[in-house]
């Protein structure tokens, strides 16, 4: 608490950490708690810190559809126009932001999809692969993951979440992104003869530099993309505090140490 230069009055302080791009209002004073003369009622300053370390992120269609966002969350809604919700969140998941779009799309070509974000980041996408009746064809936008397989994509060995369909199964990729580069990828096969398809997707964007244990994860992923075979063995553990201390200056001495310890 400070003071005020001319009364030398206590005063109070109060502070909230807000999400980008959320509005903030000052409640209202109960009429209880009100003063009896409102003209002692004064706001002296609003101060707002940019938290020059906060992540945010963009998802928007070529069509002009720019998603909601919010965080993941066991049980939190993952499209805009229906009520399911999520279950079994995979690890990579746990932290991250998830995009709520419509539920099925139907997709077609030309059709694409933009993700930006203000540090490195890592895309999820989780797409219907097959549709466990007789009578219906897999969502899956005319095969749209195996063509993200073919042009870089990773797929993940984590289980996807589960969405209240126990009938669908979802094939979950993730591409990792470095800081300042947008993403842009279809959501139609080039490669498809069709006109269109449907598609049902979630999307989720995960900030690397969150804590150490994505970072570790991040680091394990770039040596099994070096060593395939897992024959070459791992680095010096002085020459990966080296690494480390050059790629992530801000990660700490404890943060440094939880990483190694991986």
């Amino acid at each position: 608490p400070g003071a005020s230069a001319a009364t030398s009055s206590p005063l109070s302080v109060f502070a909230r950490r807000v999400r980008p791009r959320e509005s903030v209002a000052v409640p209202p004073i109960p009429e209880e708690d009100a003063p009896t003369s409102y003209a002692t009622l004064e706001v002296l300053a609003l101060v707002a810190k940019v938290d020059a370390e906060a992540f945010d992120a963009c998802v928007e269609t070529s069509n002009g559809l720019e998603l909601t966002r919010s965080p993941v969350a066991e049980t939190g809604l993952i499209w805009s126009d229906r009520q399911n919700r999520l279950a079994w969140l995979p690890n990579g998941m746990v932290g991250g932001m998830i995009f709520k779009g419509p539920h099925e799309t139907v997709s077609r070509p030309g059709m694409t999809m933009r993700v930006r974000a203000t540090g490195a980041y890592r895309v999820y996408v989780a797409i219907e692969a097959e549709y466990n009746k007789q009578t219906a064809l897999a969502r899956n936008g005319s095969g749209l993951p195996d063509w993200l397989l073919k042009n870089g994509w990773e797929a993940e060995t984590q289980n996807p979440p589960a969405w209240g369909d126990s009938n669908s199964t979802l094939k979950m990729l993730s591409l990792r992104c470095a800081e300042g580069r947008d993403l842009e990828f279809p959501l139609f096969p080039p490669s498809s003869s069709a006109s269109e398809a449907p598609l049902l997707m979630m999307v989720v964007v995960a900030n690397i530099p969150l804590g150490s244990e994505r970072i570790g994860d991040e680091l394990r992923r770039a040596f099994k993309t070096w060593d395939v075979q897992d024959k070459l063995g791992g680095l010096h553990i002085e020459d990966l505090k080296t690494l480390l201390t050059a790629l992530c200056p801000n990660l700490g001495a404890a943060g440094l140490k939880s990483v190694l310890e991986q």
